[in-house]
């Protein structure tokens, strides 16, 4: 009985093992995209990073009709956008005023070696 007690204890282990290594190897694979909002000489723009530990391919912007700060045709130049590495950043002018505070989203869909179609949705505020 002790015996088996060790065996299904050492399975345990060894998946919770195989288990962490799986999800290792999985994050090495994923790009993680955030966005930040810079104000500089009276412009401010909307920058797009890969803060994760793969390139991002394919990326696309969507943005809700309620989206006032972004140009549709802004977006429509850069997007879809072929590759971003790990560390860089795209920017986006904004039509944010740097005295008005206002609030707006988009949602960042991009590739990566994880799989396809990532999604984050992304608020950003002045």
């Amino acid at each position: 009985m002790l015996e088996l007690v060790g065996i299904i204890i050492s399975l345990l282990v060894l998946l919770l093992s195989v288990y962490g290594l799986w999800r290792k190897h999985t994050s090495d694979k994923k790009a993680d995209l955030s966005v930040d909002l810079n104000k500089d000489d009276g412009k401010v723009t909307l920058t797009i990073s890969n803060e994760g530990k793969a390139p991002a391919r394919n990326i696309r912007v969507e943005m809700p009709d309620s989206n006032k700060t972004l140009s549709a045709e802004e977006v429509k130049k850069k997007f879809p956008y072929k590759s971003l590495e790990v560390g860089k950043s795209v920017e986006l002018i904004t039509r944010f005023h740097p005295t008005v505070h206002s609030k707006d989203s988009i949602c960042l869909i991009w590739d990566d070696d994880s799989g396809n179609n990532n999604k984050k949705d992304c608020t950003y505020s002045l």
